[in-house]
């Protein structure tokens, strides 16, 4: 037998597969029986291969040579051997690997049956190079099966051979199937198609790739790919994409035509605020006919950048999108960012991510990262060395279905729906926009406990103080104070002594700025924030009343927002002087942004709603829980007078009705006096907030003003 090679074109392959260029030429010879290959045009299933009949006439005129001598070789092998390789008889159907009639015991070869089963183990233990071929070396065709499938990584095989039937008189074909299992447990199956010859006494593998996967053909591979989903967004109110695609510019570098990388490197640094000296180490190490990206921007950003951009050498601008807020800086802390997946993440989900990935990074993005990822699919294709073409000559797309070997679907991602609302987030981040300190402003729907708005100032815009941070509330903890003197029958008429200062065994505790109001009513006292008349309300209490009281207002609740919140902490203290202090929200007490607004929220319904802020991920253990109507009704006019006449003024007269607030000047570290964050709550009609700048001073001076311009921006939004 005689194989002989031909660079024939090729249009169709066997068995519908595409043939190559290194086509095998069959010269029959009808006495043997024996198929030997020449060049020639013959017909196969799905198309023709062609041949140069010029090119091959020197080989046909040399085969005519080796036929006469074959001739003669197979008649003098008939004769020796005619009882042990003769064909089947007429209509003796397909032959097994058990029916196969076995050599005599005395021939020096195996059967039929002997070398499938070895082709089966051999497949099955990867080893299939220690198998004899009848027209390749071994060690080629081992180190193709390598080449096919290292695309796939580590594997386990099972093989087994089908039913083989005969092809001509020295030949036999049957189905393979092979049982994949990947490293990481994917399994998936093929079925291919193998082909054995008679040589001599023994049968050995006509080699093709197609033994491993009917669609195989030489030079194609098995590729492995990863199939993952776009992002999902995290939604707002109304379905608002709160982070979602959107369109932007890359900026990108091609450095075959940079004349000096670092020069251009340092003026894109300057353009686009980068790092320069790594830019410059990712151009080098880039290919120079390669897109290299620099930069991603918003297209109202790259605009005014364009012009001096384009003046640059090498530079590419592509429109493409990517996952945002609407603006830069909007929701920072809460919503998060996006970066590279790091090792940490990939060790906690290695079934969700792989290097190179972008993820959350922090924020809801980092919490809900796998639920906005989705769990990546996989798909195992044959790229082949020329691809499929249709009907018409058009090329068959790479992942169409015709190259599919296994697919397992991605799980698409979800979006998390959240409660926030564009239109006060937006306004929350406009007014701390005023001050340059740490600031944060939260905004909660009275009537629900929905979030509507959190915001952190420029100071502190990658930190989430809103809902996580702990601060000394000072005046602003009177109301819980004056609500659990009204529980206890206090009115808003009954006077009360607004000294400059008072002394609680030894210590000595002061009005803001030293101020002695004499005797006032207790709407007075509250609504000129005069801290000694609540130290005599404190100190007449038990060291209980104010962690029970402040409860039942949300602080120190349990709050289950579907991300990190603290809800406050107050100490049961015994002590005169720390139930004195507690009375104004000094000494121990703590509390966040998120949990005053929570508390206004609580006066201005007569009902505490705990917080929520991710849709399904379960509202605040306690549940909503009624209070005192009296009680409230007294503080609702309390509140009021802060703003009417009090030191809440800033807010009176702002767009959308009254507003009901209490300011705060809470004193922090050390000094004399020591430095004081500034504090506003407050409520209007269905939304209430609370404002905190860090550091900021005088709550009615600095915070106050801050959420008037928040009531302002969203009444002008609404």
């Amino acid at each position: 037998m005689w194989r002989g090679r031909s660079n024939a074109g090729v249009i169709g392959g066997r068995g519908g597969r595409r043939a190559t260029s290194m086509c095998r030429v069959r010269i029959a010879d009808d006495e043997t029986g024996l198929d030997h290959r020449g060049v020639g045009t013959r017909e196969v299933e799905g198309g023709e291969v062609y041949a140069d009949w010029s090119a091959a006439r020197l080989v046909v005129a040399l085969a005519a040579v080796v036929v006469v001598a074959g001739v003669a070789f197979v008649v003098l092998m008939r004769t020796v051997l005619s009882s042990d390789d003769s064909a089947p008889a007429d209509g003796a159907g397909a032959v097994t690997i058990g029916e196969v009639v076995e050599q005599p015991v005395d021939a020096p070869a195996s059967t039929v049956r002997e070398r499938a089963s070895a082709v089966a183990e051999a497949l099955s233990s990867q080893t299939i190079g220690n198998q004899p071929f009848a027209y390749e070396r071994p060690s080629d065709v081992a180190a193709e099966f390598v080449r096919i499938t290292e695309g796939l990584g580590e594997f386990t095989l099972a093989a087994s051979v089908g039913s083989l039937v005969p092809d001509g008189d020295l030949r036999a074909i049957g189905p393979v199937d092979l049982a994949w299992t990947l490293s990481d447990g994917t399994v998936f199956a093929t079925q291919g198609e193998l082909r054995l010859a008679r040589v001599g006494p023994e049968w050995q593998i006509d080699w093709d790739p197609a033994v491993l996967h009917a669609g195989l053909t030489p030079g194609d591979v098995f590729v492995r790919e990863r199939i993952t989903s776009p992002r999902a967004p995290i939604l707002g109110a109304g379905g608002f994409e709160l982070v979602g695609e959107r369109p932007v510019v890359e900026v990108g570098v091609v450095t075959r035509d940079v004349a000096s990388i670092d020069e251009l490197s340092i003026r894109l640094a300057e353009l686009l605020g980068i790092d320069g000296s790594d830019l410059a180490n990712r151009l080098r190490r880039s290919p120079s006919d390669a897109v290299t990206p620099v930069a991603s921007r918003r297209v109202a950003d790259i605009e005014s950048l364009a012009p001096r951009l384009a003046a640059l050498p090498a530079m590419v601008l592509t429109e493409t999108t990517a996952t945002l807020t609407p603006y830069d800086g909007y929701g920072r802390a809460l919503l998060g960012w996006t970066g590279e997946v790091t090792a940490e993440i990939l060790e906690r989900s290695p079934d969700y991510f792989a290097v190179g990935d972008i993820v959350g990074r922090s924020g809801l993005q980092a919490a809900y990262n796998e639920r906005l990822a989705g769990l990546p699919g996989s798909r195992i294709r044959i790229d082949r060395r020329f691809p499929l073409r249709d009907r018409t000559g058009q090329e068959i797309p790479a992942d169409a279905d015709a190259n599919i070997v296994h697919l397992s679907a991605p799980q698409p991602p979800e979006a998390v729906q959240t409660t926030i609302d564009h239109r006060f987030q937006s306004a929350a981040e406009g007014a701390l926009a005023a001050t340059g300190l740490p600031s944060s402003l939260v905004a909660v729907r009275v009537s629900t406990g929905e979030v509507l708005a959190v915001a952190n100032g420029p100071g502190a815009a990658v930190d989430n103080h809103a809902l996580t941070g702990k601060y000394p509330p000072g005046s602003i903890f009177k109301v819980v104070t004056a609500y659990a003197a009204l529980e206890q029958g206090a009115s808003v008429d009954q006077p009360t002594g607004c000294p400059a200062s008072i002394v609680v065994d030894g210590k000595e505790f002061r009005n803001s700025e030293t101020k002695d109001r004499g005797n006032v009513s207790l709407r007075d006292a509250f609504a000129h924030s005069c801290n000694t008349s609540f130290v005599e309300l404190g100190t007449a209490m038990d060291g209980a009343t104010p962690p029970r009281v402040a409860r039942s207002l949300g602080v120190g609740a349990e709050y289950r927002l579907g991300t990190t919140a603290f809800s406050g902490s107050v100490p049961v203290r015994d002590s005169a002087v720390d139930r004195a202090a507690t009375s104004f929200g000094q000494g121990q007490v703590l509390v966040s942004p998120l949990s005053m607004a929570v508390m206004a929220a609580a006066v201005a319904d007569g009902t505490y709603h705990p917080p929520t802020l991710v849709v399904g991920a379960g509202s605040g253990a306690d549940g909503a829980q009624a209070l005192d109507p009296a009680a409230i009704a007294a503080l609702q006019e309390m509140m009021g007078a802060v703003v009417d006449y009090g030191t809440g003024q800033a807010l009176k007269g702002v767009p959308g009705g009254q507003v009901h607030g209490k300011t705060g000047t809470a004193e922090f570290g050390s000094g004399d006096p020591p430095p004081t964050h500034a504090w506003f709550i407050g409520y209007q009609g269905d939304v209430a907030f609370a404002v905190v700048v860090d550091g900021g001073g005088f709550g009615g001076s600095v915070a106050a003003p801050i959420a008037a311009d928040f009531l302002r921006k969203a009444a002008e939004q609404g």
